[in-house]
């Protein structure tokens, strides 16, 4: 799973990076930051209050080059002031109703 931190309102050009990069989709979600304004200036990022989260499935194999493309778009040098990273994902599941 890829997922991609930007400043609130940039999330439709990330989603659009990506799937020219492969991706078929991804969710997004509105955020609000709370951290501790020191320990983000250490880091030497600006931090805006509200963020778009977004997550996206991908195969291991396009993971690298997505995320590539991802970060010269979209990275902290740019307006959407954007990070990415992946995570494992082991298994996939269902939320829905139990079987009557």
């Amino acid at each position: 799973m890829i997922l991609a931190a930007v400043n609130h309102g940039f999330s439709d050009e990330v989603v659009s990076s990506a799937r020219e990069a492969g991706v078929s989709g991804g969710t997004v979600v509105s955020t609000r930051a709370h951290a501790n304004n020191e320990a983000i200036a250490s880091f030497g990022v600006p931090l805006t209050e509200e963020k778009d989260l977004i997550l996206m499935l991908v195969d291991r194999d396009k993971k690298h080059s997505i995320m590539q493309i991802l970060s010269e778009k979209h990275g902290l040098n740019t307006s959407a002031n954007g990070i990415v990273f992946s995570l494992p994902v082991d298994m996939i599941g269902s939320m829905g109703l139990p079987d009557e």
